[in-house]
């Protein structure tokens, strides 16, 4: 119940020392059965309702809490902006070293 995908609008790179999105940002938990995992890879995935994360999805991570905790992985690349009345699922896969 902990696990979430979060989106947020900033491009600034990553570096080590982050520990969360940088922009404006949204965090969304797991849809049911969520995260998954196959062997050595990892999936997450949620869906962001019309009203939730209407701006332009720059970044991404995975955490443990619905706000602070521990990010995961912070990604950097530009998804799309969301506008409502879109409801966008995001998909997020790892793998385990």
């Amino acid at each position: 119940t902990n696990a979430r995908l979060g989106v947020g609008n900033s491009a600034t790179a990553f570096a080590d020392t982050q520990t969360d999105l940088l922009g404006t940002n949204f965090r969304r938990v797991m849809e049911a059965t969520f995260p998954t995992r196959s062997v050595r890879e990892i999936t997450w995935k949620s869906s962001f309702a019309a009203s939730e994360a209407n701006f332009d999805w720059l970044e991404n991570g995975v955490f443990n809490a619905a706000s602070a905790g521990d990010m995961l992985a912070r990604d950097v690349e530009n998804l799309g902006t969301k506008a409502s009345p879109a409801v966008w699922v995001f998909t997020k896969k790892g793998t385990i070293t």
